[in-house]
């Protein structure tokens, strides 16, 4: 089963902590050109002064789409409790994981090669994150998961 209230990535923190002094920086370019621009009527302020909302917008725009899609499921590492019911090996493109089936009917792709000791019957605790394949719809996004505790 899993439990909804997992802990964000740190890639969540390091956007938001390198985006928002990206913010002030462009904010503070903007006010300095609107100040130039008036204060000598120089028309060649105005193009570099068109520099700092278009790089605002590349700031904002450009990462947020590298985290779509935008739901918590697939920012945050959620826990995944219970007791294991089949554990299968997979080998995909020269690389291997295991498949971990819950009882409860829940499949998850576990990334850690301890999850290949665990046996049918165990209790087991992952941190899962929901991942995305472009190309497929949502509802086709399974959960890959890590060993350890939050």
């Amino acid at each position: 089963m899993i439990n909804h209230n997992g802990a964000w990535l740190p890639s969540v923190y390091v956007f938001w902590w390198l985006l928002l002094p990206l913010m002030v920086i462009c904010a503070l370019w903007l006010a300095l050109h609107i100040y130039l621009s008036f204060a000598d009527r120089d028309h060649e302020h105005w193009i570099v002064g068109w520099m700092a909302p278009i790089a605002l917008l590349a700031a904002t725009l450009g990462p947020a789409f590298g985290y779509w899609p935008w739901k918590a499921d697939y920012h945050s590492l959620q826990p995944v409790t219970g007791v294991v019911k089949a554990v299968d090996s997979r080998f995909l493109a020269a690389s291997q994981y295991v498949v971990v089936t819950y009882d409860s009917g829940l499949v998850v792709r576990c990334d850690d090669s301890r999850c290949a000791t665990v046996r049918p019957g165990e209790q087991l605790r992952l941190l899962c994150t929901k991942e995305h394949q472009f190309g497929s719809p949502l509802a086709a996004d399974g959960w890959s998961c890590r060993w350890g505790e939050q």
